[in-house]
């Protein structure tokens, strides 16, 4: 072979490595957030039926128009969910319910990028509206 023939085989092996690499990149980031979306879609579900949990009256099971039986405890967010873990993320109430308010995180379980922080959104919620916030991708 020629010294010609080998240099175009080297750059060839350099270029199908980094492109390897560059697409190992890609996809761990796109999982990162596709992960990150997932735990924004479900936090905002758990959103919903807090606000119709307000809604409904004490005689039904429901908030008789208060957030506060939705306590920063296991039994709180059972009122939302029974399973408050999926293969999105764990699900939980970081600030207990008031009369006009409750706040719920969702923390995500797949570390996609490797960068050791993990998908986290909380949601503020009140009777007629609700505050997304991401915390870290």
């Amino acid at each position: 072979m020629g010294q010609q023939q080998i240099l175009l085989i080297v750059l060839t092996v350099i270029l199908v490595g980094i492109a390897i690499i560059v697409g190992t990149q890609i996809f761990r980031a796109q999982a990162a957030d596709s992960n990150l979306d997932a735990v924004c879609a479900d936090i905002i579900i758990f959103a919903n039926r807090a606000q119709m949990h307000y809604r409904r009256p004490l005689a039904m099971g429901g908030g008789g128009e208060s957030f506060a039986s939705l306590t920063a405890t296991a039994i709180g967010i059972a009122y939302l969910t029974t399973q408050p873990t999926n293969d999105n993320g764990a699900y939980s109430i970081i600030v207990a319910g008031t009369a006009t308010s409750v706040t719920l995180q969702g923390v995500g379980l797949n570390d996609a990028d490797g960068d050791g922080t993990y998908a986290t959104a909380t949601i503020q919620v009140w009777p007629d509206s609700t505050d997304l916030t991401v915390i870290s991708r």
